[in-house]
């Protein structure tokens, strides 16, 4: 499970990696796909397509802890979100297209990491799923 679970990340970074990249190198062409309404973005699409590949990670730990019946940590998770959220927004200018993305950044990054941490307890406990 776990070598399988390593293999799928790691599928998803030689995907999505180079294309984060290509966001820095090229942001034209992104650009040019998106459509006229989101020529505007332009420097900004490496924080959009960066929060995006984040909140991919994320959600596919998520996927992972849940496969394992590990949902006991779940309260937790949402709690450490919820806080996590109301101290961006603090710190964050939320008010400017920049910020927003600072914000979708710092949020995927928090639960990615919480999912890395409940990977990382459920993995050292060896716990069982609730039946």
């Amino acid at each position: 499970y776990w070598r399988r679970a390593v293999q799928f990340a790691s599928f998803f970074a030689v995907l999505l990696v180079p294309l984060w990249l290509a966001t820095l190198v090229a942001p034209e062409v992104f650009l040019w796909l998106l459509g006229r309404h989101s020529a505007s973005l332009g420097r900004a699409l490496p924080l959009a397509m960066g929060g995006s590949i984040l909140n991919v990670y994320a959600g596919y730990f998520v996927g992972l802890t849940r496969a394992r019946g590990w949902t006991r940590w779940d309260v937790h998770a949402v709690g450490c979100m919820i806080a996590a959220q109301a101290l961006f927004a603090l710190l964050l200018p939320l008010g400017t297209l920049r910020g927003l993305l600072w914000f979708n950044i710092a949020t995927a990054t928090t639960g990615l990491l919480v999912q890395i941490g409940i990977l990382a307890l459920g993995k050292a406990r060896q716990v069982q799923p609730l039946a």
